[in-house]
């Protein structure tokens, strides 16, 4: 949606570095560009219903843009209205405020595009204003300013068949659903003071936290966010949910160190497949299956998408609970880290909404 608002559109300073810059020496062009400027100083300094001069035509136009912080590249943000041109063909540029050209301008027609949406991202920058200049196509005359007031939308990682969720906002709720936790030995914090965040804190040595739901479903999804402090060679857990009575198989993440390596591993009814991690840093995981195929993410990538041919769980026991920090006995395998934002959907999710929790809750 657009509309147009009163307010300063660009400083003369970036109006005169660009025609410096571009080299317009024509008179006609200085003559008009003198004027723009006065316009603008008469449009920026006066109410428009007192100023005689402001019910005239706007020389320079705002106009305000949305688009989604998950549009992909190449996506139509919108198009720019030129109010004030007298001919048919102009040529658009953008001259200021597009930071890392996270969009881009057709110079015909006047399209804006999405050209880098990596940089999108309504928690760093909910906001652009672009500055885009109107050129008289046939002798580079100035028609036009407008300054581009693009808004970035937040976009929210789905609740859509999302069962249990686990923020750990200074508790062990589960925040959408009944499957509420219990913690050993645990600590629950926030690493920086001044942020909303709280993370779980695992000792490697006896920290578990026990969920009673072991989310044996037929369709699954499990998203984790984990920092490994340590590791050592045998297995850390970070997830588990293993034991005899399950009716669609085991799934566990953890991290080992292999010979001077840190890796992370995944576990789908013994479809085991590693990845090389790092310490002391935060890492996105998940494990998404229907039926017996499955996928494994690490920050928001797909690692492996294959299938099985039957469910396995443990053969040796194990409480029908799923755990976070060990092993299914809850006194092997112990996990040392921080762990945040467990998520648990009974679907599979597809590739674009695991990237988005990964995007969303990136820290």
């Amino acid at each position: 949606m657009r509309k147009k608002i009163f307010t300063m559109p660009a400083t003369l300073l970036t109006l005169a570095s660009y025609f410096n810059s571009h080299k317009i020496m024509t008179l006609k062009s200085r003559i008009l560009f003198a004027f723009q400027v006065l316009i603008i100083f008469l449009f920026v300094s006066c109410e428009p219903d007192k100023c005689e001069i402001c019910d005239e035509p706007l020389v320079v136009d705002t106009q305000v843009f949305e688009v989604y912080e998950n549009a992909s590249n190449g996506s139509v943000v919108d198009t720019v209205i030129v109010s004030n041109a007298k001919v048919e063909s102009q040529i658009f540029e953008i001259i200021g405020g597009n930071d890392n050209e996270v969009f881009r301008i057709d110079k015909n027609s006047g399209v804006v595009y999405v050209n880098d949406s990596s940089c999108l991202d309504f928690e760093k920058r909910p906001t652009y204003k672009l500055v885009v200049s109107v050129l008289n196509s046939n002798d580079d005359s100035l028609l036009e300013v407008s300054v581009i007031n693009i808004n970035v939308l937040d976009v929210q990682p789905t609740d859509d068949s999302l069962v249990s969720f686990y923020t750990f906002q200074n508790n062990l709720n589960d925040v959408v659903g009944i499957n509420h936790a219990t913690g050993n030995m645990i600590n629950i914090f926030k690493p920086v003071s001044n942020d909303l965040n709280w993370v779980v804190y695992f000792n490697g040595a006896n920290s578990f936290v026990r969920i009673e739901n072991p989310f044996d479903y037929e369709s699954l999804t499990l998203s984790v966010w984990f920092n490994a402090i340590s590791t050592k060679d045998v297995l850390g857990v970070i997830y588990s949910s293993d034991n005899p009575t399950l009716k669609y198989g085991m799934h566990t993440i953890s991290v080992k160190n292999d010979n001077g390596n840190d890796n992370i591993y995944f576990n789908t009814s013994g479809q085991i497949s590693t990845v090389k991690i790092d310490k002391n840093k935060w890492y996105n995981a998940v494990i998404s299956r229907e039926n017996n195929k499955y996928k494994y993410y690490l920050n928001g990538e797909l690692i492996v998408s294959d299938q099985f041919s039957y469910y396995l769980s443990s053969s040796i026991g194990g409480t029908s609970i799923a755990l976070l920090g060990c092993l299914r006995t809850m006194d092997l395998r112990f996990f040392n880290g921080l762990i945040d934002n467990f998520r648990v959907y009974d679907r599979m999710l597809t590739d674009e909404e695991i990237k988005l929790i990964y995007t969303e809750e990136k820290r």
